[in-house]
């Protein structure tokens, strides 16, 4: 367990302490500082009592009881949501090209799995930004 945990430690470190560089070009002394922080928060939750990180099936408990007092209970308490690239604008721009190169119509007709018909329709609506049919293109 101890290994995992340091093994964790230094993933999470180089991966803050990347990031941060790359933001705000860091010094090697706030880079120190960064150490120590990160070092203190890993401690800390080391040693927390199993019941204020975990109450039935939510996790991070402390975490999330801290942030309520900061934003917004209703961005707290929400599911995971991810977020997407914007596909929809790109097939209508940059790939538009691409798309349209990509679905071979001769291929699509002499195969018969799928309706022309249908994909030219979907894409003629999609390019003139009638409805969105990129997940399906």
């Amino acid at each position: 367990m101890v290994t995992l945990i340091k093994t964790y430690w230094k993933f999470i470190h180089n991966k803050v302490y990347r990031a941060l560089k790359c933001l705000r070009n860091l010094t090697t002394q706030q880079h120190f500082i960064l150490n120590q922080l990160l070092k203190i928060q890993l401690d800390f939750s080391k040693n927390l009592n199993i019941n204020l990180k975990i109450k039935k099936n939510t996790r991070k408990l402390t975490l999330k009881e801290t942030l309520k007092n900061y934003i917004p209970e209703k961005y707290v308490d929400r599911l995971k949501m991810g977020f997407s690239i914007p596909l929809d604008e790109w097939m209508k721009g940059l790939l538009k090209n691409w798309v349209s190169n990509s679905l071979n119509m001769k291929k699509i007709k002499k195969d018969g799995y799928l309706d022309e018909k249908v994909i030219n329709e979907y894409m003629h609506e999609h390019f003139e930004g009638k409805k969105n049919w990129s997940q399906i293109l």
